[in-house]
């Protein structure tokens, strides 16, 4: 019943409005399966609402230019898996695609011709047109040639490595992969995100610090408003210290003309 779920709801004080909305849609899907069964007799789904959260930007989680070379050696390129990661990789932190669009990505987005990589992002709905670099385009290229399984009639570039060979789980955000890769790399993960969002989040950081205006990392990146991008001006903390006043130094007392007590 409604107090049940509500009970559930308040266990998730403490999370991430992101986590709490995801785990309150998973309740909701749950409470349809169970009424379409007649195991429950109402509509409890139609009551379960998000609790109202403060939304504000958390700080992106950047590489260290030096960690993400690191990483970026350790991934065995010799093997299948190690080529669709690297490509997948590099695809993240070259041109700060998300997860979602890398594994969405089909052969028909690519114009080889034009050096050219156009997809219509999921998250947004909007069409995005990027160069693709040589380096993102070898390592394509590599996986496709060397190392992606054959799937008849399959567009998509990257697959799951298991029989049946198909499309990436839209679960599977692969971030088991990136921690492979860092253990062999001997990088630390504590107080590290180690996802692929780490490594869009770090694409922006590197345009940002190669002096990029935000409008055309806006527009690199795919997001619909700049006020997004400027999340990643709190990664770059050199540039935060120019920011910095340097503090005046406040007269004395004595110099004012008081007393210890003026």
């Amino acid at each position: 019943d409604l107090d049940a779920v509500e009970a559930y709801v308040r266990t998730l004080a403490g999370y991430t409005y992101k986590t709490v909305e995801q785990r309150v849609c998973g309740a909701r899907h749950l409470l349809r399966f169970l009424r379409s069964r007649g195991i429950v007799a109402h509509d409890v789904a139609a009551r379960v609402h998000v609790p109202p959260a403060p939304r504000a930007p958390h700080i992106p989680s950047a590489w260290d230019p030096d960690d993400l070379r690191a990483l970026l050696a350790a991934v065995d390129r010799e093997g299948p898996l190690g080529k669709r990661d690297y490509a997948m990789m590099v695809l993240a932190c070259v041109l700060g695609l998300r997860i979602g669009d890398i594994k969405g990505l089909r052969f028909r987005d690519f114009d080889w011709t034009a050096k050219q990589l156009s997809i219509v992002q999921r998250k947004t709905g909007r069409p995005l047109t990027l160069p693709i670099p040589d380096s993102v385009g070898w390592a394509v290229i590599d996986y496709v040639r060397n190392g992606r399984p054959t799937a008849e009639g399959d567009g998509h570039v990257f697959l799951s490595h298991r029989p049946p060979y198909g499309p990436l789980s839209d679960n599977d955000h692969l971030s088991q992969a990136i921690i492979k890769h860092m253990r062999k790399a001997g990088l630390d993960r504590r107080g590290r995100r180690s996802g692929f969002h780490s490594l869009r989040h770090t694409a922006g950081s590197m345009m940002l610090g190669d002096g990029t205006p935000l409008p055309v990392i806006a527009s690199v990146l795919g997001h619909a408003d700049v006020d997004v991008t400027a999340t990643y001006l709190k990664t770059d903390l050199e540039r935060l210290r120019e920011c910095v006043v340097e503090p005046v130094p406040l007269p004395s007392s004595e110099a004012l003309g008081g007393g210890r007590d003026g």
